[in-house]
């Protein structure tokens, strides 16, 4: 009778390790959501000043390429390539948020089992 016990005591402390675990990554969800938006705005705010100092012809090179006078299609392209960094930083930042997602999905399945072991036991 003592192991089945023992089980008991260590299913629930399992149980209890990932109730702790969905509390910490539940409260990193709102910084990972705010980093996400910020890069996101940061990056639709630098291509629309791109655009426009490429069509006004503010920009007149970039890496050694002459960008002045560029044709109404390809300013957009171009205007991303500039912003490559800003666009790494969403990306980056959704990535990070996106995983943190499927992390607590992971716990939560792992807590679930945990729940269902639990109930076998008991």
């Amino acid at each position: 009778m003592q192991g089945f016990n023992d089980d008991v005591i260590t299913n629930a402390d399992k149980i209890e390790k990932k109730i702790k675990e969905l509390e910490t990554f539940r409260n990193s969800i709102l910084d990972a959501s705010t980093a996400k938006a910020i890069a996101i705005s940061d990056y639709d705010r630098e291509l629309a000043k791109t655009i426009l100092q490429l069509k006004n012809n503010k920009i007149d090179k970039w890496e050694d390429q002459d960008t002045k006078n560029l044709p109404a299609t390809l300013i957009l392209k171009v205007a991303a390539g500039i912003n490559y960094k800003n666009s790494f930083k969403k990306e980056d930042a959704d990535n990070g948020y996106k995983g943190l997602l499927s992390i607590i999905d992971a716990v939560k399945a792992e807590l679930n089992g945990y729940q269902s072991i639990n109930r076998h036991i008991d």
